[in-house]
């Protein structure tokens, strides 16, 4: 049964969300489950997840966060405990929410070092010419004492 619809992609156009339920027999006598079905809203959009291209039943077609509601569970707990489960238990939920604070540590990381490296070590460290390291700064004190001292004279002699 068609519950609505949402936007996906704009390239992809308006695609129906889909509720299915079934029985389905597993020993002699018929046995019915119970699952939840959480439609979390977001304005005029819905969180909607698209089923694997390998599910035998709906394969590729969206759906809101379902599940089965466990034995002598309250089915209210149940549709939480979906709804925590296709979020924070996820790891592709925390690939993605990790990736901002991953990029804040090595960029945070990559300038601490650029800056000590700026300044020291304060004598070249290495076989010179090319294979070592000298801070810049400290590389370039003479080059920068001479110009401070030639600007400090012109602007006292004039």
């Amino acid at each position: 049964m068609v519950l609505g619809s949402f936007d996906t992609d704009p390239k992809k156009g308006v695609l129906p969300l889909y509720v299915d339920s079934r029985v389905s027999v597993v020993t002699e006598e018929a046995k019915q489950w119970v699952a939840v079905t959480v439609l979390v809203f977001r304005g005029d959009r819905v969180l909607a997840m698209q089923r694997a291209s390998a599910e035998a039943a709906g394969a590729g077609l969206w759906e809101g966060i379902s599940g089965r509601v466990e034995a002598d569970e309250d089915p209210l707990a149940a549709a939480g405990r979906e709804v925590l489960e296709a979020t924070l238990y996820n790891l592709e939920f925390w690939k993605h929410v990790s990736i901002p604070f991953v990029a804040g540590i090595i960029g945070w990381v990559t300038n601490w070092v650029a800056i000590k490296l700026t300044f020291k070590p304060l004598e070249f460290v290495g076989l010179r010419p090319f294979l070592g390291w000298q801070g810049i700064i400290p590389s370039k004190a003479g080059k920068m004492a001479e110009i401070f001292v030639d600007k400090t004279m012109f602007r006292l002699g004039t």
